[in-house]
């Protein structure tokens, strides 16, 4: 990489999400759920409303019908779309997991109408 190139990589950070009373509906646009063996599953894709990657917390309900999943925070996540990839919420998904090895099972949940966790 050259001198001119290096100024304008901009460093990979993650941040807090808003308090659920602050912002109870996330909608995600190219999304993926993910499970993590002994701790549950989860959404991950990019927040439409905030213009970035993001990773939900263990999904405790789902609606297939409206596509919308109640996790365990208590915020809800409505789909968008069809599930697909977005860099940033891969980023933000790799960053979340810490390393813990992962399934992607978007699969099930596009089968699935309605289930409790």
């Amino acid at each position: 990489m050259n001198d001119e190139a290096k100024l304008f990589v901009i460093p990979a950070c993650t941040w807090a999400a808003k308090p659920v009373s602050v912002e109870p509906e996330i909608q995600l646009a190219r999304w993926a759920v993910y499970e993590i063996p002994g701790q549950g599953r989860f959404l991950s894709g990019y927040n439409v409303g905030g213009h970035h990657g993001r990773a939900s917390t263990a999904i405790t309900a789902w609606d297939g019908t409206t596509r919308t999943g109640i996790t365990s925070s208590g915020r809800r996540y409505r789909l968008v779309g069809e599930p697909g990839f977005d860099g940033d919420a891969k980023y933000v998904w790799r960053v979340f997991s810490r390393g813990d090895a992962y399934v992607e099972v978007t699969e099930k949940y596009l089968l699935e109408p309605t289930q409790d966790e």
